[in-house]
């Protein structure tokens, strides 16, 4: 059996047979099928969903709210804390909020966002955290790291290798 998943204008097509050797049998993480089938991690939740393939929330084994102490969901590193306002079905809550809150000493306002500096989702050195105000905020500073990425290839210090299919630095 095999689906198309259009996301952002861009059409996506894997196996159930293929998704389910790579997540279940292999044991492989989302974040690795994604990088390796260049599909983003999104998409990727969105087959595990429409094939019914029973998504992991901490790594190698399914997550039970007994065990869990540090799990790894979409890439971001997330708590069990089910009594916080954030937590989700399951009672986990992204840790990057809960750290931020500490440092800062209050609950996020609604439309707070926090910015992983470096882009790394589960870095959560406090360093590589800042709060955002809003949405319209968050987005200005990607836009901001886009047009210094299209500097750097204009003064060709970052090419696209053709052969390799990927960026690289051009030293």
């Amino acid at each position: 059996m095999t689906i198309d998943l259009n996301h952002k204008n861009r059409k996506y097509r894997i196996s159930k047979e293929v998704l389910y050797k790579m997540y279940v049998e292999d044991n492989r993480t989302q974040m690795s099928i994604s990088r390796e089938l260049n599909i983003p991690i999104q998409s990727l939740s969105k087959f595990l969903d429409y094939y019914n393939i029973k998504k992991r929330y901490k790594w190698g084994k399914y997550a039970l709210p007994g065990d869990i102490s540090r799990v790894n969901t979409n890439g971001y590193w997330r708590l069990y804390k089910p009594d916080h306002p954030r937590a989700d079905a399951h009672g986990l809550t992204p840790e990057h909020i809960i750290l931020i809150e500490k440092e800062i000493n209050r609950s996020l306002k609604d439309k707070e966002i926090i910015h992983h500096i470096d882009l790394i989702k589960i870095n959560n050195d406090i360093k590589n955290l800042l709060l955002c105000e809003n949405q319209s905020e968050h987005q200005k500073i990607h836009k901001q790291l886009l047009e210094l990425v299209s500097e750097l290839i204009k003064d060709t210090k970052i090419i696209f290798d053709r052969k390799e299919n990927k960026y690289v630095k051009n030293l």
